[in-house]
């Protein structure tokens, strides 16, 4: 999910730059094949946006951040961690399935900072200049036909690592827990082969 985000947000280039928080050595590699500007670790993202924004940091909190920050993991830590370094009056947007955890919204209040949900089934309406940038007729366009359009344009085949035969799937689903830790972005059934005899 967060390399989809990281693509698709330099292909819109609406922003001055793209900043990824990548945890395994692969998904920092295909972060940067997507366009972002710069790709971090969870532990330097709060220093390296006071450093971009040359911001003081009072806290927990920048004096500035991102002006946009997309948590694509949906835990409270990475909630937590996106409030922390948004911009005051900037907007945080909920992308990965969130989980039950507690977390303090407080900072959202005294920092007027926007929580926005966002899932597939939506309506956007585009300008000229982003429906250009994504091939799409400006005015109300489906989130689902964007998403369609777009993902053979971003090259997002290179998310798929790993392909197995469907009778090898206790390898290919215990390759998939691992995740990240095993060098895995997406793992797939490939129904083209068939099991040598």
């Amino acid at each position: 999910m967060g390399l989809v985000a990281t693509a698709v947000a330099a292909r819109l280039g609406s922003f001055a730059s793209v900043t990824t928080v990548a945890r395994y050595p692969r998904q920092r590699e295909l972060a940067a094949q997507l366009g972002a500007h710069l790709v971090v670790r969870e532990e330097e993202v709060v220093e390296r946006a006071r450093r971009l924004r040359s911001s003081f940091r009072a806290g927990r909190f920048l004096g500035d951040g991102y002006d946009v920050v997309i948590d694509a993991v949906g835990s409270g830590r990475s909630l937590q961690l996106a409030i922390e370094v948004v911009r005051p009056g900037g907007e945080v947007v909920l992308a990965g399935m969130p989980s039950s955890e507690r977390i303090d919204l407080a900072p959202l209040w005294h920092r007027e900072v926007r929580l926005k949900g966002a899932y597939a089934y939506g309506t956007e309406v585009l300008d000229d200049s982003t429906a250009a940038a994504l091939g799409q007729p400006a005015g109300s366009v489906r989130t689902f036909a964007i998403a369609l359009g777009l993902a053979s344009a971003l090259g997002l085949g290179r998310l798929v690592t790993h392909r197995y035969r469907l009778h090898d799937y206790v390898s290919a689903i215990a390759k998939a827990h691992d995740g990240g830790r095993a060098d895995a972005v997406k793992v797939v059934f490939d129904l083209t082969q068939r099991k040598a005899r």
